[in-house]
């Protein structure tokens, strides 16, 4: 008992003093990364999202720890770009997006293993996207307005 006693003594103020840094990473018997020029996702053992928390800067993930999207896309001090409206979704052939005002936007399309499939740059506010060679599944739809530092995405099902 008196070891036991000596011993928390000894390490309680290492532990109060102790700091952790957390990083992106995943431990898994399976899985790998799959990476398109400055994109990389990390997938373990094929899992996707299945469930995610954030609070503040800590952002918690199980199955699925993906890239950060805002840090690559240079939009990470950039607000929530507010109007855009996209429809249908699920989409067979064609995605309109409607956008905020008479701007320039950028438009970025990426496949669930991280490759950008598609991109553009359009001004007005309306876009058709044909998705018609695309396979079913999900993909991340990104739209940016770089003039007003803004930007949004979305998960987009392809039927």
């Amino acid at each position: 008992m008196k070891k036991l006693l000596l011993i928390t003594i000894l390490v309680f103020p290492f532990l109060l003093s102790a700091q952790t840094e957390i990083r992106k990473s995943s431990l898994a018997p399976v899985g790998g990364t799959v990476s398109s020029g400055n994109l990389a996702m990390i997938h373990a053992g094929g899992e996707l999202a299945n469930r995610e928390t954030g609070s503040g800067t800590l952002h918690l993930s199980e199955g699925f720890i993906g890239p950060d999207l805002a840090a690559i896309m240079d939009v990470e001090d950039y607000t929530r770009l507010e109007g855009v409206r996209i429809y249908p979704n699920p989409v067979r052939d064609f995605l309109r997006i409607g956008l905020p005002d008479d701007g320039a936007y950028e438009i970025h399309l990426y496949a669930l293993n991280g490759k950008e499939i598609y991109r553009t740059q359009t001004n007005g506010n309306a876009y058709k996207m044909d998705m018609r060679r695309l396979e079913p599944g999900m993909y991340l739809l990104v739209v940016i307005d770089r003039e007003n530092h803004s930007y949004t995405s979305y998960k987009i099902q392809k039927q």
